[in-house]
Formats: structure tokens, C-alpha cells, sequence
């Protein structure tokens, strides 16, 4: 004997509501993959070593700072996050520093 609620067996009822847990596992996922990522204080912390090498026209130094903040960047927001804009723009100016006009544009 089924047991019916409005027109739904119990089963129907219990595969939806498994369905719906799966969707907001699904959903939820990504934010769980980011958080693992790199935080703030760490891009925070290279921006300085950056500008610190940077200010000081020490541009073979400042540019693998510039790079791994790029990297950084883009591994926290993911790569067409308008959050790359000022790291993109200081690589080039470091590469553009550095005589590497090909690569800066």
C-alpha cells in the first residue's frame, strides 16, 4: 500500500527532494574549491614585495612578483575577474620597464 500525498507517492516526493540536495551541492561546490585558493593577505603581502622592488627601479626583481600576483589574481577570482586589471597592468609596466615591448602589449 502507497501512501499519497496530494496525487505524489512518498517515493516521488523523496527522489525530488534528493534531486534539490544535489542541486545545492552542486551550487555550493564552487565556493568550497575557492575558498582553498589563495586569500587576500597573501596577494596583499606580494603586491608589497612588488612595489617595494618596483619603487626601487629594481624591475628584474619586481617581475616575478608581478607575475605570481597575476597568478594569484586569477586563481582567487578566476581569469575575466576585473580584478586583474591593476596586476595585468603592472606586469606591462614592469615588462615595459625592463625593454620587453612585445610582451608588455
Amino acid at each position: 500500500m502507497r501512501q499519497r500525498l496530494g496525487g505524489a507517492t512518498i517515493r516521488h516526493i523523496m527522489r525530488d527532494i534528493a534531486f534539490l540536495l544535489l542541486v545545492a551541492l552542486a551550487m555550493v561546490s564552487p565556493a568550497i574549491a575557492v575558498a582553498d585558493g589563495p586569500t587576500d593577505g597573501e596577494r596583499v603581502e606580494v603586491y608589497h614585495q612588488f612595489r617595494a622592488a618596483f619603487d626601487t627601479h629594481q624591475f628584474k626583481d619586481a617581475l616575478p612578483l608581478a607575475e605570481k600576483l597575476v597568478a594569484l589574481t586569477e586563481e582567487q577570482y578566476g581569469g575575466a575577474d576585473r580584478a586583474l586589471v591593476n596586476p595585468l597592468c603592472n606586469l606591462a609596466t614592469t615588462q615595459y620597464r625592463l625593454a620587453d615591448y612585445a610582451t608588455a602589449e
